[in-house]
């Protein structure tokens, strides 16, 4: 089974042949993440939140009925 452990060496390998732009996007895509990781760690501290899909954009909260939306 391929792990993150598996892709982070292929990627390792291959990283200096990527053009600069695509490892931009990357680290763009991972901060992202992180800001999503973050905000959602900061709701449920608040509520203990439990989340369900509105749409392709957004979640709500089930208790608390805030409305998150992912870029």
């Amino acid at each position: 089974m391929k792990d993150l452990n598996y892709w982070k060496n292929n990627a390792e390998e291959d990283y200096i042949t990527t053009p600069i732009s695509v490892l931009r996007y990357i680290t763009e895509l991972e901060n992202k993440v992180e800001e999503a990781i973050n905000y959602t760690r900061s709701c449920t501290e608040v509520c203990d939140c439990e989340f369900e899909r509105i749409d392709s954009r957004r979640i709500q909260c089930v208790k608390c009925e805030m409305i998150q939306i992912r870029d």
